[in-house]
Formats: structure tokens, C-alpha cells, sequence
């Protein structure tokens, strides 16, 4: 909306040209391949560090600080502040914020609240020297009879509100998550039971199914074993599991693609009795077909 913007104004203006369009392209390119530079260097760092157990260290450092979850905030909104002025807003999103969030989670902080925390205390780095990206956009509109000193005293009442703004947000939680619902915790053992009485609609069992009737429709986790959702021509739906017997045959095994099942084989002319037949999944069938 930005860019759509500044093109609406440029063209009001009677300013808006090709060299111009391509002199912002190319400095858009610029800026966004820094962005991803970063983003690749930082995912780097964050793998190196923790394969180096480096977030055990800031785990163990973080969470010993005195007076629980606030030394930790405390701590962390200061550190943030001042990191700000040597470092801009996407080092810190991609390399700090992803040690911190953990130690957050086990010290029992709303993580959406953290992060919106985070975010705002992070902006004042747009507002203050000597990185500050606001000032420097500013520099390149002022008049030159402006001096830098005057935008960098100028910009000291909005670093304040910011900061005025942290402390809001610290001391009233419910200015985040006011709109935010409660969390469902389901009960495991009640989604196993859930699981184990699923049957939609009838009442039967998959025992009145023939081989080819069946359709595999979803493969399933409970108490440490795959189980099947099958359904037959009527779109009854059935929970079956490794061992259950069906019209013509025994299901064998339940894997992640599917169902192997052994059937029997009633023709008198056969020197085999049964054979094996694998079901497999509806969405994998109809990728094979």
C-alpha cells in the first residue's frame, strides 16, 4: 500500500518517471536482499548456537536472574533498548528474539504478549541515533536549513511516548490479549476415548465390509499405534485397528499409507487361501491415478 501510495503521489505530482521507478526498484532489490541475507545468516547462527547448546546457556542464565518473570522482563526490555541502538529492528527479530522466546514460554509468559512487547519496544530503534531509520528518512526531506542535532532532539518525545507505551503494556496484559480467547486444553486420555468410540453414523461394526468395499479415508495415533478411519459404500465411518476382521478377510497392519489386509480367496480352483490386498489411502490413490 506503501509503494501504491508513493506512485499515486509521485504521478499527482507529475514526478513520476522511469529513472525514478527504477531507482526505487533497485534500492527495493537492495533492501530486500539485505533482509534475506540476514534471515539466511541469522538461521545459520541460531543452528550453530543451538547445536553448540548455546540455548541451554541462555535458558540456564535467563532464568536465574532474581525476581522470576519480572527480573526477566525487566532484563530483556533493557537489553532490547539499548541493543537498539547498534542494531536494527530485522537482526534483532531474527537473531534475538528466537533465544529469548523458550526462556519466555518456561518462565510462564503469554508468548503473543511477549512478542507484541517486543515489537514495540524494538520500534523505538527507528527513532533514536544512531541507526535510526525514521531520522535518516527524515534527513532526506528536511529543508537543509535543518539540522540533524534538531531531528535527533526532536525525535527524543517519541522515543518517550514509546516507552511510555512498553510500560502500558506491561502493566495492563489485557490491552494485548483482551480480544484474544481463551485456550482449549483437551484432555488426552478423553481424545483416545473419542477416538476408540468413533463411529459415524451406524452402530455397526466394520465386520458386515467386504474387502473391495472398503475405503481408506484416514490413518490415525492412538496409545502409540496407527489406527484406520474406513468407510464403506453406505459412508458409514469406522476406526479399525491392526487384528479386526472383516467380512472376507483380517486387517494385518495399518501403516502410514494405508491398510494391508489379508483376504480370503474362496475360489476352489486357487492353491492359495488367502492373499494379501493393501488399501491405501484415498488421497494417494487418487495421486496414483
Amino acid at each position: 500500500m506503501g509503494a501504491v501510495g508513493a506512485l499515486v503521489l509521485a504521478a499527482l505530482q507529475r514526478r513520476l518517471t522511469w529513472p525514478l521507478v527504477r531507482e526505487a526498484m533497485a534500492i527495493t532489490m537492495r533492501i530486500t536482499a539485505m533482509v534475506v541475507f540476514i534471515l539466511i545468516g541469522a538461521t545459520i547462527f541460531s543452528l550453530v548456537f543451538q547445536g553448540m547448546d548455546g540455548g541451554r546457556w541462555i535458558e540456564h542464565m535467563l532464568t536465574s536472574l532474581p525476581g522470576g518473570q519480572v527480573g526477566f522482563l525487566v532484563f530483556v526490555n533493557l537489553f532490547i533498548f539499548f541493543l537498539a541502538f547498534f542494531l536494527d529492528f530485522f537482526e534483532i527479530a531474527f537473531i534475538i528474539v528466537p533465544l529469548l522466546a523458550p526462556v519466555a514460554a518456561k518462565l510462564g509468559i503469554d508468548l503473543v504478549w511477549f512478542g507484541v512487547l517486543l515489537c514495540v519496544n524494538m520500534q523505538t530503534s527507528f527513532m533514536h541515533p544512531p541507526f535510526g531509520f525514521a531520522l535518516f528518512y527524515l534527513r532526506g526531506i528536511a529543508p537543509r536549513e535543518v539540522r540533524s542535532a534538531d531531528i535527533y532532539w526532536g525525535a527524543l518525545p517519541w522515543v518517550a511516548m514509546q516507552l511510555i507505551l512498553v510500560v502500558i503494556v506491561i502493566f495492563w496484559p489485557g490491552s494485548v490479549t483482551y480480544w484474544i480467547g481463551p485456550q482449549r486444553v483437551e484432555d488426552p486420555a478423553a481424545v483416545e476415548r473419542k477416538l476408540q468410540n468413533l463411529q459415524l453414523p451406524g452402530g455397526e461394526g466394520p465386520g458386515g465390509l467386504s474387502v473391495g468395499e472398503v475405503s481408506v479415508r484416514g490413518i490415525m495415533q492412538s496409545r502409540g499405534a496407527l489406527v484406520a478411519m474406513i468407510q464403506g459404500p453406505d459412508n458409514k465411518t469406522h476406526i479399525v485397528h491392526a487384528g479386526e476382521k472383516l467380512l472376507d478377510g483380517t486387517i494385518k497392519s495399518v501403516t502410514p499409507q494405508g491398510l494391508i489386509i489379508v483376504q480370503e480367496v474362496n475360489d476352489p480352483l486357487s492353491l492359495s487361501k488367502t492373499r494379501e490386498v493393501r488399501k491405501l489411502l484415498r488421497s494417494l490413490e487418487d495421486a496414483k491415478e
